[in-house]
């Protein structure tokens, strides 16, 4: 994914995804399988301030950094 890059282009781009992946695993997957595999991404990527604060505004994660259900559910 391109958070790798470090780039704020880059945080909007994967923030852009994970917001759309979110919708989609409400909408025709588990949702509880999104939040897991977000927490696993989130541990790789925890030291990226930047980029867990667009994913906090995004509404996919909560101030503690722990995953929230995907929009819908």
């Amino acid at each position: 994914m391109t958070v790798a890059r470090g780039s704020g282009l880059a945080y909007k781009e994967a923030c852009q995804a994970l917001v759309d992946l979110s919708e989609a695993y409400a909408n025709y997957r588990d949702p509880e399988t999104f939040q897991q595999e977000l927490s696993q991404f989130i541990g790789d990527h925890i030291r990226r301030k930047a980029f867990i604060k667009r994913l906090i505004q995004a509404g996919l994660l909560d101030q503690d950094m722990r995953a929230k259900r995907p929009a819908g559910k």
